[in-house]
Formats: C-alpha cells, structure tokens, sequence
C-alpha cells in the first residue's frame, strides 16, 4: 500500500485521526459555519483518506484507489442536533453499510469503509488471480478499481440541516456508477423531511407534474410516470430533487437535480406540517 498521512489541525478543534494501518492519507480542519441557525452546526471539521493497494507486490496495476473527503458536525447548538446530524452522515453513506454500533459516529464509518473496501478488493483480487495468472494486462483492466465518495454540507440555516454523500464506483467494464444521496433534517422538532412530512398525499401528484414540465423540453424520459423522489434536500431556493444517471433518463444525462422554488411549493405544504411556519418555507415579512 501506498501511504501518505498528514494529520493538521486548524483552530480549537481535536482532529479526529483515523489511525488505522490500513487509511492512506486523512487530515482534519476546523472552519466556522455560514449562516449558522438558531438550531444548527456552528462548526465542522474536515478529514480525508487517500490510499491505494496494489494487488501485487511487484506491479503497479492492477490497484484500487479509495478517497474519501468528509467535512462533518464538530459543534453545534445542542447534543442532540450533533447526534442527530451524525447519525443522517452515517446513514447516507450507502445506507449505514459501513456503520458500527454506534450510529451517530461518522468517524467510526469512515474507518470501516475504509477497511471494509480494502478487504473485499482483495477478496476480489484473490479470487481473479485464479482466472488471469499472468495475464497482467488482462488483470489491470478488470481489477483495477477507484472509489470516491464526499459528504458535504448543503444548507445550514432556518432550523434546517441539508447533506449530501457523493459516491462514484468504478470496478471494470465502460464505466463506473454515481450515486447523490441526499437529505435533510428539521432541528427544532429533530425530525428527518419526508414527503408526507411536509406535504399531504394530492399534492404529491400535483410535483410530479411540475418536475415532469420542467424536464419535458431538456430530457428524454425513460417513463414519464416515474415517482416523486424521498432523494431530496432543502434551501432557501426550494426542494432540489435528486435522480441518479439511468433513473429516469438515459445514462448519458448523467445526474438529473429538479429544483422547485418555494413560491410553486409553498401552497402545496400542508397546514399539518411542523415545517409549515419555518421561515425558510414561509418568510416573516415586514410591513
């Protein structure tokens, strides 16, 4: 393995290390949040792994290159919103495969995914020497294999907390599979948004036929009766719906982002909702 580790810290935070014999590059920051919510993360942190395995010794390729770049909640306006915003980190990470016990501790999976990774490729990698032997150039082509994946913070402010985790996977053949998987959170009732959070079940039929308008000129659908995504995430600029290539087009589209403003959504938010009197859906205005 190729390793190169840096570990820096910037500010008042502890860097989390991710001391593991098998993480190749990680490193730790702190930076003040944008826009900090009444009910929000004041603070994150940022940590990195870069590493390559080579599956044999004497040979650059075939390998496998993981890199993984997070920025994660370092403080925040109480306990629960931390343990909260964690715990929805974890999850998005290809649905918490890669969590241990404690599912509110992103720096836990990190470490697993890392390891997890590295050891299914060269579970993989022992199984394929069996069909090349010494076929190098066959084995280069076939068990070289990359993975990148970023979580990133999307919103912060109004009480609401968005994230999204970026994974690009390539394992041979023409290319390799992206998905975004994306959420958000109410922090002052600690609540995931759903779609019957916020809306009631008429008005979900009403966004499929705007997300439907709004792809009609620019898309080839693959079927015009798909349904309305749970992938999404919200800002001040409404709810950004998110597909992932071949979902509802063709794979050369590549990801499909819907965004519908809140001036089309906000008479759809059902009287019900918690969220209906967040400023970020209905503004205080000001005579």
């Amino acid at each position: 393995m190729k390793r190169f580790w840096n570990i820096k810290n910037y500010g008042f935070m502890a860097v989390a290390t991710l001391a593991s014999a098998l993480a190749g590059s990680c490193s730790s920051k702190s930076e003040t949040a944008v826009g900090v919510a009444p009910q929000g993360i004041t603070s994150f942190k940022h940590i990195s792994v870069d590493t390559t395995m080579t599956l044999f010794s004497n040979y650059e390729k075939p390998d496998c290159r993981l890199q993984l770049n997070f920025d994660l909640p370092a403080a925040a306006s109480s306990q629960k919103v931390l343990e909260l915003t964690n715990t929805l980190i974890v999850t998005l990470t290809q649905d918490g495969t890669y969590a241990s016990d404690k599912k509110n501790d992103p720096e836990m999976m990190i470490r697993n995914y890392t390891k997890t990774y590295i050891r299914n490729y060269l579970e993989e990698g022992n199984d394929a020497i069996n069909n090349f032997g010494d076929d190098m150039v066959g084995a280069a082509t076939w068990m070289s294999y990359e993975e990148n994946c970023d979580g990133t913070a999307l919103y912060n402010d109004n009480d609401v907390f968005s994230y999204s985790v970026r994974i690009y996977s390539y394992t041979g053949g023409a290319h390799g599979n992206s998905t975004n998987c994306v959420a958000s959170l109410d922090l002052k009732n600690l609540r995931n948004v759903t779609l019957d959070y916020l809306f009631a079940e008429p008005a979900i039929g009403q966004i499929r036929e705007m997300m439907v308008d709004y792809l009609r000129n620019d898309y080839q659908l693959l079927n015009e009766e798909f349904d309305v995504t749970e992938n999404f995430y919200l800002s001040d600029k409404g709810i950004t719906f998110i597909y992932d290539p071949f979902e509802i087009a063709a794979y050369s589209y590549g990801e499909i982002a819907i965004t519908l403003g809140w001036d089309q959504l906000r008479p759809l938010v059902s009287d019900n909702s918690p969220l209906k009197q967040n400023q970020l859906i209905t503004p205080v205005t000001t005579e």
